[in-house]
């Protein structure tokens, strides 16, 4: 995707607007992998954290 266009609507939807979801469902983490610098830094920007493992990243579903 090309830098300018990208808006990250489509993370913010799923880890901002639609959480309650995932409560409903109890789920308490979520996890990814991501070792692309780009990716990471999307990652961070939504809420993720980087954990302890190499290119594990954690969002506390609260």
């Amino acid at each position: 995707m090309i830098p300018k266009f990208r808006d990250f609507k489509t993370g913010k939807f799923l880890f901002k607007d639609q959480i309650e979801v995932f409560k409903k469902q109890k789920i308490k983490e979520i996890y990814t992998f991501a070792f692309n610098k780009t990716h990471i830094a999307y990652l961070l920007k939504i809420g993720f954290v980087e954990t302890e493992e190499q290119g594990k990243f954690r969002l506390l579903v609260q």
